[in-house]
């Protein structure tokens, strides 16, 4: 059995199984590209209020995993929406998440990489050693992260105030399977399209 397939057996073993913590942490991302956040509710502000999912699979965890509110109450096949999480590594090695899956959902990853506004299809998303999704240089990231997983059509019914498991696939660390939460909330203000200050000296 190969160290690979040991890793990807253990982090399915790893399986989190319900438990939802409220995280004061900041993800998704503003703009262009995939389904808009939930109408009208700015992403910082829906950080503060959301109750996800926080899993671990050895250094990488995991934090406030959520799938943003539908509209009228429930998904319905067909439909589409954003999966929101901040991702980060402890282990002085670099990982990157290379694949997300759900049964109950077809699904992508996106990446504001330039954080210019619009978050592109990529096939992953390297985490640094000891840190996480890198911004760009010279920019910081502020209000909420440049990256989420668009869920580009549900394949059966998904209710406000349950949850559907999706499955993260990492480099290094293996797979694991959380049940990200889909939130039951209302929509009040503008969302943010921008995830990224310029910090930069002028001239």
């Amino acid at each position: 059995m190969t160290g690979g397939t040991r890793a990807t057996m253990w982090g399915t073993r790893r399986t989190i199984a319900g438990s939802a913590v409220a995280l004061l942490m900041m993800a998704g991302c503003g703009g262009e590209g995939g389904q808009p956040p939930d109408e009208g509710v700015p992403l910082e502000e829906q950080q503060l209020t959301t109750l996800g999912t926080n899993a671990e699979l050895g250094p990488i965890t995991l934090r406030n995993v959520y799938v943003q509110r539908p509209p009228d109450g429930e998904f319905q096949p067909g439909q589409s929406a954003r999966l929101l999480l901040t991702l980060a590594n402890e282990s002085p090695e670099q990982d990157s998440l290379i694949r997300v899956t759900s049964s109950h959902a077809k699904v992508k990853l996106r990446w504001d990489r330039d954080c210019d506004g619009t978050a592109e299809p990529v096939d992953g998303l390297p985490i640094t050693a000891n840190g996480t999704v890198p911004g760009p240089p010279g920019r910081d990231v502020t209000g909420h992260l440049p990256y989420f997983v668009e869920v580009v059509e549900f394949t059966q019914p998904v209710l406000a105030g349950t949850s559907m498991p999706v499955t993260f696939t990492f480099e290094r660390a293996g797979d694991i399977t959380v049940p990200a939460k889909v939130q039951p909330r209302e929509p009040i203000d503008e969302p943010a399209r921008y995830a990224c200050v310029d910090v930069r000296a002028p001239g």
